[in-house]
């Protein structure tokens, strides 16, 4: 056609013209440039030969050029079949692609295993579903009619009438089997008035046993008990540490770390770890209440030399700055620190633990009594003041003791 014939001439022209940009670029050895286009209308101007002679320096020879003068509506009608054939190409040869793949995919065993296996699937529920049909089927065709099966429900409900009235029935014979020996055993009391005989009757009468297996008895049902107090103690000491955002091995590894740690700072002879249940309690809450206090004292996770005892004071501690000192100078020689430096929350922990050791550790407080600051107990004196434990004191008795010494 017409059309076809003028789309085939621009496709010409339009390869003439780039094979010729491409032969003339391969010549000069350069870099792919921008096609030169020169207009078919004569430069009318001053300096049209330099103009050209620049031009010439700069770009060479001129390549001819063909320009069409057509219908642009012809050339956009060309242009866009010429697209449209590309398009189909494309489509095509993505369509031939996914069919070739398709085809492998589906050649492969095991791909045509899952095949078989849905067919067979397939197969196994058309199957039941077709049994299913023909069960239904006859049931409805062997339904009975509404006068039969009212008479059908007429007999169950009389046979679970029947069924009812026996049932209350032997109720009624055993509880008057029961009431009449009542009336025997009243009578036979009344006659011969009350003996073992008709007292083993009523009562069981229990197997007399030697002290040794009571002994034994009461020793097992201790084991058992004990063994469920430890069960309960420990079950509640492992839900007390998940609250405080440990879990169980990071809980244990710490706390034998410090007992070990105070042992070897205080010097202690009998330097081991014996795992106790309430110590380890009484542990976890010492950590619970200082973790506590730390964290509204300290500021980027430390604290400094002049804060110590107000932490202690906010712990309800009653150390002296004495004390605190030397727990301070024996805790920094296990740590590559400064004494001016500020503290973690470990070297705070171990002066409060080196002060007032666990009890695990088998150790006592670093703390002396004096006349001024007595301790009661491992307790200061501060601590227990207005409980019943103390009770008033004349002091002249105390001055006339001293004087004596």
């Amino acid at each position: 056609s017409k059309d076809e014939q003028q789309m085939e001439y621009n496709l010409n022209v339009l390869n003439i013209r780039t094979q010729q940009e491409v032969n003339q670029r391969r010549q000069k050895g350069k870099p792919n440039q921008k096609r030169l286009v020169f207009p078919t209308s004569i430069i009318t101007s001053s300096n049209v030969h330099s103009i050209h002679n620049r031009i010439m320096k700069q770009q060479g020879r001129p390549i001819p050029s063909v320009f069409l003068t057509q219908d642009p509506d012809e050339y956009n009608y060309s242009t866009s079949i010429y697209h449209q054939a590309r398009q189909d190409t494309d489509i095509q040869r993505a369509f031939k692609g996914f069919v070739v793949e398709n085809i492998q995919k589906k050649l492969s065993p095991d791909e045509r295993m899952k095949r078989e296996e849905q067919q067979k699937a397939a197969i196994t529920i058309q199957r039941a579903y077709r049994e299913h049909l023909e069960r239904r089927i006859k049931i409805e065709k062997h339904r009975l009619s509404a006068s039969k099966r009212r008479e059908e429900e007429r007999h169950h409900r009389r046979i679970l009438s029947a069924k009812r009235a026996q049932h209350i029935e032997q109720k009624l014979i055993e509880q008057t089997r029961i009431r009449d020996e009542n009336k025997e055993y009243k009578k036979m009391i009344e006659d011969t008035g009350p003996s073992l005989r008709i007292f083993a009757n009523f009562n069981e009468i229990d197997v007399k046993f030697s002290a040794a297996t009571l002994n034994r008895a009461a020793t097992c049902i201790q084991r058992w008990w004990r063994g469920f107090l430890v069960r309960h103690t420990w079950h509640c000491l492992k839900e007390e540490v998940a609250h405080f955002g440990l879990t169980w091995f990071e809980f244990s590894s710490r706390y034998r770390q410090v007992i070990k740690r105070i042992q070897k700072m205080r010097q202690s002879e009998n330097q081991q770890f014996l795992f106790n249940i309430n110590q380890a309690k009484d542990f976890l809450t010492a950590e619970k209440k200082l973790t506590t206090i730390y964290k509204k004292l300290s500021f980027n996770d430390k604290l400094d030399r002049n804060e110590l005892e107000k932490f202690f004071e906010c712990c309800d501690l009653s150390a002296t700055s004495y004390e605190i000192d030397e727990a301070l100078e024996s805790v920094l020689q296990h740590y590559s620190q400064n004494k001016n430096d500020s503290f973690t929350k470990e070297i705070i922990f171990d002066v409060i633990y080196y002060i007032y050791p666990p009890k695990a550790t088998g150790l006592e407080t670093s703390r002396k009594s004096t006349w001024i600051r007595p301790i009661i107990d491992d307790e200061d004196e501060t601590a227990i003041q207005g409980t019943p434990f103390l009770e008033p004191i004349d002091m002249n008795i105390v001055y006339k003791f001293l004087e004596k010494q």
